[in-house]
């Protein structure tokens, strides 16, 4: 019953008159030492949109190579697991947040796409790994559930949840916003733990507004991290 969806749900067709574009959601593990690789990745993939979490200010520096290809960044390092980081080709302008006062830093901006503009937020709820943390991980996503509501403009949410997607975590989403789980009707793709196989789940998730048609949805190689990068193409519903 839980399975079902993300292999029954219909695939979407690209909307007549659309141009898709693509986005790439990666936690690079900020221990990770494969810089070489990730950037060839992204040097081969091409996105449009680049959206990274666990960037701290060693990755950040090792980063600048993408910001030759992506004139519009935002860059919110931090020491610890929580800094994140966009590049984007498209128009983007983004400010750092914290959506909940104990939580890690988000991005929030306005992200256009052709004519039409579309709220990002890139986030990094803590890891549930106590009970404490756990209860902060839930109100960070209610609290973008809440922030969902009262937008105006449709919005695409993305990030590393720490929840996998039948976590109660997850039930403001799915009951109080129409985001949706890009990964429906793509099959079950795990995405951490990289270096376990018995221990993976889907835990990196792209939440898309209904004005938003999923085109792909697959799971990037291994690039070091214990996350595999998320890699996603949307386009504009036709009006």
């Amino acid at each position: 019953w839980l399975l079902a969806p993300f292999y029954l749900t219909a695939h979407e067709r690209m909307p007549i008159n659309s141009h898709p574009f693509s986005l790439i959601l990666f936690n690079v593990l900020m221990e990770n030492r494969h810089i070489d690789d990730v950037l060839a990745y992204f040097r081969a993939q091409q996105p449009d949109v680049i959206a990274l979490t666990e960037v701290d200010w060693a990755w950040a520096v090792k980063l600048k190579p993408l910001e030759q290809s992506y004139p519009y960044r935002h860059l919110a390092p931090h020491s610890g697991h929580a800094g994140v980081a966009i590049y984007s080709r498209l128009p983007f302008t983004g400010e750092s947040v914290l959506i909940t006062p104990f939580g890690f830093w988000s991005i929030i901006g306005d992200l256009s796409i052709g004519d039409q503009r579309v709220k990002l937020i890139l986030t990094h709820p803590v890891a549930p790994t106590n009970q404490k943390s756990a209860a902060l991980r839930d109100s960070q996503i209610q609290a973008i559930a809440n922030l969902v509501q009262r937008s105006p403009k449709p919005m695409l949410v993305v990030g590393d949840f720490n929840a996998s997607p039948w976590s109660m975590a997850f039930d403001s989403l799915y009951r109080q916003t129409s985001l949706r789980n890009s990964a429906l009707g793509f099959g079950l793709q795990p995405t951490w733990n990289a270096f376990n196989l018995l221990t993976r789940t889907a835990i990196d998730h792209v939440w898309v507004p209904p004005e938003l048609a999923v085109i792909t949805h697959q799971v990037g190689p291994a690039l070091g991290s214990d996350h595999f990068p998320v890699e996603v193409t949307l386009a504009w519903h036709d009006r």
